[in-house]
């Protein structure tokens, strides 16, 4: 029977119904040969602006108060699937006028691997005005390697008159840990004593002065040690919020907090101060900490050292033909104090490929929330879970152990690394392979400098050049 004959005796509600299913199956087939693009982002977190307001001085001077704060702002992961090299931007305030990123606060935070429910706290460090009532919206969108944003949405941030007043949790201690090196994490803990509260509110900070370096120290984390005199509500040892909206119930006119903020120093050469605060609804008013700035209650934070050096090194260092060599990238700490570092930048030689990370090396996927795939040419990146990740402990060091295949070309390959910690980029270090029997000379890296001699007409250039993985220094004088 042909297809002409079929049809002609054929209902024509059978021949709709293969229509239909023949349609529906060229459907599905484009789609699995050309899918359509996705936002893996799309409808898969949730945020929560934790702090609403900013805290101003009503019964004293406007200036006498804090002036500053940390925004935080949690990022619940709601996909089902961990996210992966994933970013947080903070967007700005609709008025500048009322509130702006403090000096050096960057607006983008790397948050790295989510977990599925898990939840990021975020920490923006902010200025704000002096007028009381002032408020204003921001919004924080988060970013990843697959098209599309996803976004917040307006959040709101408002000034609110407060009392100085002992109530308001004045700062009876505080106390800076041990150390200060690149990438270490430091806690300041400060003890808060509140006054009485009847299902208020609560908040915590570690900075009210807006002249606080939050450039090069970083807040990653904050948490309630123990508390006493809290007959009930959500202030409890392990609370990790800096601002509890209601339900705080306190007894007597003496209940202490203590809270432990942790710190990570992103810079050297650089010192800042802090001046912690907090408030609390008391006696139907809201109080501030009455200390605030008092002598007594402020914490230097002392200059940063870099404790990190690092090398690298090929093996072998010589292949007869293209083919597979490993490199070794050696991070050493020389300090007394446990400390991390970010980012492994790796330039491969032009022709070379990457290939595996070994299994006895220190960093691998499972403690890195970005490698380089089989096969990347150029610059080869990992990145470290931000403060989980590649610890290099005290007087001891970490590993980065990998493979790469060089091209059956003769010629010097000499490729290089740099370190990131923090703010301080460290390297280039540098590591050569030889293939074959290389017949040309090539220069691979070039500097210049000059210094005046004793007679101004007289000037000496010194050349740094880099020949077959070996440099060469030359002096030349010019009258």
């Amino acid at each position: 029977m042909n297809l002409k004959t079929w049809s002609a005796r054929t209902p024509s509600r059978w021949r709709r119904a293969l229509f239909l299913l023949v349609l529906f199956l060229a459907t599905l087939a484009g789609a699995l040969i050309f899918p359509p693009g996705t936002d893996a982002l799309g409808g898969s977190a949730s945020f929560k602006a934790v702090t609403p307001f900013a805290t101003l001085d009503s019964n004293n001077a406007v200036a006498s108060g804090p002036h500053a704060m940390y925004l935080q702002v949690n990022v619940t992961n709601t996909s089902g699937t961990t996210m992966t090299n994933l970013s947080a931007t903070f967007n700005g305030f609709t008025s500048t006028a009322v509130a702006n990123l403090g000096t050096g606060e960057l607006a983008l935070h790397y948050i790295g691997t989510l977990a599925p429910n898990a939840v990021a706290k975020l920490y923006w460090f902010v200025t704000y005005t002096t007028t009381i009532g002032a408020s204003t919206n921001y919004s924080v969108t988060l970013s990843d390697n697959n098209p599309g944003t996803l976004s917040s949405g307006p959040l709101n941030l408002k000034t609110r008159s407060e009392l100085s007043a002992q109530a308001g949790g004045d700062v009876l201690n505080d106390l800076l840990g041990s150390g200060m090196v690149l990438g270490q994490i430091i806690p300041l803990t400060v003890t808060y004593d509140f006054g009485n509260s009847n299902s208020g509110d609560l908040g915590l900070q570690p900075v009210g002065n807006s002249d606080f370096d939050a450039n090069c120290f970083e807040l990653t984390s904050m948490s309630v040690y123990s508390t006493s005199g809290f007959t009930s509500g959500p202030v409890v040892a392990g609370a990790s919020d800096l601002y509890y909206p209601s339900g705080v119930n306190t007894s007597g006119s003496s209940n202490p907090v203590k809270a432990v903020y942790k710190f990570r120093a992103k810079c050297t050469g650089v010192s800042t101060v802090v001046k912690p605060f907090s408030d609390m609804l008391s006696g139907g008013q809201e109080k501030y900490t009455s200390n605030f700035g008092a002598v007594s209650t402020i914490i230097t934070f002392p200059v940063a050292t870099n404790p990190f050096t690092f090398t690298k090194s090929v093996t072998p260092t010589y292949l007869s033909q293209g083919g597979s060599v490993t490199y070794t990238v050696r991070v050493t700490n020389s300090s007394v104090f446990d400390s991390l570092f970010d980012v492994i930048s790796d330039t491969l030689p032009g022709g070379a490929s990457f290939g595996n990370v070994v299994a006895n090396s220190d960093v691998n996927a499972a403690n890195s929330s970005a490698v380089p795939a089989f096969g990347t040419t150029g610059t080869a990146v990992w990145r470290s879970l931000p403060t989980q990740s590649w610890q290099v402990p005290a007087n001891g060091g970490l590993v980065l152990i990998y493979t790469a295949t060089l091209p059956n070309v003769s010629d010097f390959y000499t490729n290089s690394v740099t370190l990131l910690a923090g703010n301080v980029q460290m390297g280039p270090v540098w590591a050569r392979a030889i293939v074959g029997t290389p017949t040309a000379v090539r220069v691979e890296q070039f500097s210049a400098t000059a210094a005046l001699l004793a007679s101004q007409d007289d000037a000496m250039f010194l050349i740094m050049v880099m020949v077959a993985g070996v440099f060469v220094a030359l002096g030349l004088r010019r009258r």
